[in-house]
């Protein structure tokens, strides 16, 4: 900064069919075709939302975010996690799920370290009554990712952390798999079928 380069503002990327409504006015995101990044100070004018929303997916991997956003059925909102998520983002993703609630499904890395982050993200939910549960990430799609990666020592220490909570049977699955293939895998590898 005392050269005259300073931190770039902060911005949740999302994409959804509604209408966001602040005090001085409305933003219509059925208007845009892909995804659109929104500040913090812009999601803390929130005041409710227009328009039907079924559920939000909340993925991790960038990549896998921009594509779906591209291509999600109606009703339905993406939202992108940037891994372990900074106070920031919880804030104002929290403040999106109190003013336009709807199911969460959440993605990310099958690995443990996606695992914390599924379960930060599903912290986030719960304490604004939001339903939520993990997508994508149990045994099954684990199987199936047609490249997967040994599990490291530190994931091994994650790995026995997580075995000893209480997690969701898709998780739990996962946490099994993982344990006795000694495998972790990528989202960017997963098929997502859109209508499940």
């Amino acid at each position: 900064e005392t050269i005259g380069i300073s931190r770039h503002t902060p911005a949740v990327w999302l994409r959804a069919p509604i209408t966001l409504v602040f005090e001085n006015g409305k933003l219509d995101l059925c208007a845009v075709p892909d995804c659109i990044a929104l500040t913090p100070a812009t999601v803390e004018k929130l005041t409710d939302c227009e328009g039907r929303l079924d559920k939000w997916l909340i993925l991790e991997n960038r990549t896998t975010f921009e594509r779906l956003a591209r291509t999600l059925p109606a009703y339905t909102g993406a939202l992108w996690v940037p891994g372990f998520a900074p106070s920031w983002w919880k804030q104002a993703v929290s403040t999106i799920l109190h003013r336009c609630p709807a199911l969460v499904l959440i993605s990310c890395d099958p690995d443990p370290a996606g695992i914390d982050i599924a379960l930060d993200v599903g912290h986030i939910c719960t304490k604004r009554d939001v339903a939520w549960e993990p997508w994508y990430m149990d045994r099954v799609t684990l199987s199936n990712l047609p490249r997967k990666k040994t599990l490291t020592s530190e994931d091994q220490i994650r790995l026995a952390r997580l075995r000893g909570t209480q997690l969701p049977g898709a998780l739990q699955n996962l946490v099994e798999c993982m344990q006795e293939t000694g495998i972790k895998g990528e989202q960017e590898g997963i098929k997502y079928n859109m209508g499940n």
